[in-house]
């Protein structure tokens, strides 16, 4: 009953430089992991510390690591999950009633 879920945040050790925080925040966010590690080191230098540091190891220590079967396959499906974190109803509306498949083809999700 408890199938993981393409619309939460994990941590994503695949693509991680440390713990996978900033990873797992690109990944949610759909902004590129770059823009995400250089804008926290600059909001570290630029008074945040040591809030952001205390927030960076409490979000390690209490998300969830990314589990295996959602690693995305292509990049069209890491595109498509990132709408659906952002806009959830938009790619609802776009499917066919009654269907469980968005207009990318792509299987949509339901979460219980």
């Amino acid at each position: 009953m408890n199938a993981p879920r393409h619309t939460k945040f994990y941590l994503d050790k695949q693509n991680r430089k440390w713990k996978g925080v900033c990873a797992g925040i690109a990944d949610y966010t759909g902004i590129d992991v770059t823009v995400i590690r250089i804008g926290l080191v600059v909001l570290t230098f630029l008074g945040g510390f040591p809030w952001t540091l205390v927030a960076y190891w409490v979000a390690a220590w209490l998300a969830p690591v990314k589990p295996s079967e959602l690693a995305y396959e292509t990049p069209e499906q890491a595109k498509f999950w990132q709408g659906v974190r952002t806009s959830p109803g938009a790619l609802c509306a776009m499917s066919a009633p009654g269907s469980a498949t968005s207009i990318a083809g792509l299987p949509m999700s339901r979460p219980m």
